[in-house]
């Protein structure tokens, strides 16, 4: 195979709006449900684990990610 990797340009920093955004897409991820111990232990988390810089939210020290799209061709 001859593989082709080519990053994926992005307009903004990733991260969240707010802290509310990251609260609510992170739950879901984790499959947590509101007004729950977890939800609480999650509340508790993010208030020591979020950032702000330039106005987005983002988990201290996670790694930036950048999208690629990877393509190939057989080699003949």
């Amino acid at each position: 195979m001859d593989p082709k990797v080519e990053v994926v340009p992005i307009e903004r920093a990733r991260g969240f709006e707010s802290i509310e955004v990251a609260k609510d897409q992170i739950a879901q991820r984790l499959y947590v449900t509101p007004e729950t111990p977890e939800m609480e232990r999650l509340d508790e988390l993010l208030s020591q684990v979020i950032e702000e810089k330039n106005g987005i939210f983002a988990i201290k020290g996670a790694e930036k990610l950048e999208p690629r799209v990877v393509s190939w061709h057989p080699k003949s």
